[in-house]
C-alpha cells in the first residue's frame, strides 16, 4: 500500500488501456509487491518472482519458486502476450524499462523505451524518456496532451499533466 508509482504511471496505463492495449508488469522483483501494484493500476497481468514459504515455519526460505524473471523471461512474456493479443507487427508493441535486464524486452518491442534508465540501457535503447513523467511515453506513441486528457476524461481517471 505504501508503494509509490513513477510519476505519470497511472495515467500512462489508463490511457493505454483506454486505447485497448494489454498492459502487463514484468519485474525481477517479487510477487507480493508486483501483484499489488498490478491490482492498483489495473494491469492485465503481472510476472515476477515468487518467494518460497517454508511450510514448517511459515517464514520465507530465501528461495525462489518457479521461473526466475530475468531478461529472457521478460522478453518471452512480452512476445507471448503480443501473440495471444493477436499482434502481428512488432511496431504495435510498447515496452518500458530502466535496467540491463530490460534490454532484451526493449529490443523486442517496436517502441522500446528506456525510462530514466541507467547509462548502458540508454545507450542501447532506440527510444529514451529522461523526464519525470511516464506520460511522455504516450507522446512517443504520437499522442498530444489534448488527446491524452480526452482519453483520461472518458475513462474518468484523474490526470495531472
Amino acid at each position: 500500500e505504501d508503494a509509490e508509482f513513477s510519476p505519470g504511471a497511472e495515467d500512462c496505463i489508463a490511457v493505454m488501456k483506454a486505447l485497448g492495449m494489454t498492459v502487463a508488469i514484468a519485474s525481477g522483483g517479487f510477487t507480493f509487491l508486483t501483484d499489488e501494484i498490478g491490482r492498483r493500476v489495473r494491469a492485465d497481468a503481472t510476472f515476477s518472482n515468487t518467494l518460497e514459504v517454508d511450510p514448517a515455519t511459515g517464514t520465507l526460505s530465501g528461495r525462489v519458486v518457479g521461473d526466475i524473471v530475468d531478461a529472457r523471461k521478460k522478453r518471452d512474456v512480452l512476445t507471448t502476450l503480443a501473440r495471444v493479443a493477436g499482434v502481428v507487427c512488432r511496431d504495435q508493441i510498447v515496452a518500458v524499462g530502466d535496467g540491463s535486464n530490460d534490454l532484451m524486452m526493449l529490443g523486442s518491442a517496436g517502441l522500446g523505451v528506456a525510462y530514466n534508465a541507467k547509462p548502458t540501457v540508454q545507450a542501447a535503447a532506440r527510444f529514451r524518456v529522461n523526464r519525470p513523467s511516464l506520460v511522455h511515453v504516450l507522446h512517443l506513441m504520437g499522442l498530444a496532451d489534448e488527446e491524452i486528457q480526452e482519453l483520461l476524461d472518458a475513462a474518468s481517471h484523474p490526470c495531472v499533466l
